[in-house]
């Protein structure tokens, strides 16, 4: 039976690492340019200042999906306060089992209860899975982003 329990980074930390080069192998458009090097001082910090919830789903005690999102003011409209979901994995052979739903949805219900008036989440564009699942859990589409990789490195 799959579980859901918001941990700490410090209690899942190897496993979400190790999970984090799958993620990144299947999702990374251009790995040569982003090099895969959490700053995991960053997200220790976060945490510490309850600016950052870590979901974790695990089946017989190992970490099968993770999901990880950070809560604060937005920089131009410091009233409004913005959920943003940093990154979601679920394992491949968990997926028909619903766990990046229950995820997505643990989560958004966290920081709703958390006092987030809105919620983003960034999909890559070589990803749609995500997309269709956020629809069904009623995300809109509201933004597309655009990059531009400085010409220097090209």
């Amino acid at each position: 039976m799959i579980t859901y329990e918001f941990e700490t980074v410090g209690q899942c930390f190897d496993e979400i690492v190790r999970l984090g080069v799958d993620h990144d192998e299947e999702v990374n458009w251009a790995p040569d340019l982003y090099v895969l090097n959490p700053s995991w001082e960053m997200y220790h910090a976060l945490e510490s200042e309850g600016a950052l919830d870590c979901l974790v789903a695990r089946d017989k005690g190992a970490v099968v999906g993770y999901i990880v999102a950070v809560t604060g003011p937005h920089i131009n409209y410091q009233d409004l306060r913005v959920g943003t979901i940093l990154t979601v994995f679920a394992r491949r052979d968990v997926r028909a089992a619903g766990v990046a739903y229950r995820l997505f949805r643990k989560m958004a219900d966290r920081l709703e209860s958390g006092g987030a008036d809105v919620i983003h989440v960034y999909v890559p564009t070589i990803n749609p899975p995500p997309a269709r699942l956020l629809d069904k859990l009623g995300f809109r589409k509201v933004e597309e982003k655009y990059e531009c990789v400085n010409r220097q490195r090209r």
